[in-house]
């Protein structure tokens, strides 16, 4: 079945690709800020004073993304966007290693507007409305397992989506013929992602006071390539 997937989604972006008027791909170091999840790394931190070692939030990570611009109207343009994001938080404890692991996956639109600057450059102006997907789990010792509930005290996996908003300023210079290279900044915010009882992969345990729906804030600052 994964290969099966693999090959739709080969085929899928290959096509994108093939069809497309102009095609990106970025790589970004991003910074992001949770606010439930923050919140249950510190109650954990809080009830278990005995660990040497502190779980770090969950703050840095990288961002790979693609757009395809597949209609253009002058200087407005829009086409599909993918972008999968990936942060990690561990601890290392004597025969007790926690990692908390992150992946976020952005299907949506991209708006773009360009601002033509010199002969060859152009200010890349984009706004970019999609779904996003969650996933969260906790290995222990190296090891990640999926159980059902009643088995907190296990390593998890949960997920869950949300709705969210990105927006990214690049400066388009030119790299060869029909190629471009794109230093940028960008920044999502998602008002509400929502990954069901998420507090226990954190806290090995339901928590009340914890939600499931998070706000997330994530600043991006990296390069893009377009051709």
């Amino acid at each position: 079945m994964k290969k099966v997937i693999f090959i739709l989604l080969g085929l899928f972006l290959g096509g994108q690709v093939v069809l497309a008027q102009q095609f990106s791909l970025g790589l970004s170091y991003q910074w992001l800020h949770a606010s439930q999840w923050n919140k249950a790394v510190e109650t954990y931190n809080f009830s278990r004073p005995f660990l040497t070692e502190k779980q770090p939030l969950l703050r840095s990570g990288v961002r790979l993304d693609a757009a395809w611009i597949l209609r253009e109207n002058g200087k407005f343009s829009w086409g599909p966007a993918l972008a999968a994001s990936f942060h990690h938080s561990a601890a290392d404890n004597p025969n007790y290693d926690i990692a908390i692991h992150a992946f976020l996956l952005d299907l949506g639109v991209r708006l773009q507007y360009l601002v033509p600057i010199g002969q060859n450059s152009s200010l890349n102006l984009s706004f970019t409305p999609a779904v996003t997907g969650a996933m969260l789990t906790r290995s222990l010792n190296g090891e990640i397992v999926i159980v059902g509930p009643g088995e907190e005290d296990q390593p998890l996996r949960k997920a869950g989506v949300g709705l969210g908003l990105n927006f990214q300023l690049a400066f388009d210079l030119p790299m060869g013929q029909n190629w471009k290279i794109s230093p940028l900044l960008g920044v999502n915010y998602d008002p509400m992602v929502w990954v069901s009882r998420s507090e226990v992969v954190f806290n090995e345990a339901t928590v009340g006071e914890l939600r499931s729906v998070t706000s997330l804030i994530r600043f991006q600052g990296g390069f893009a390539i377009r051709k």
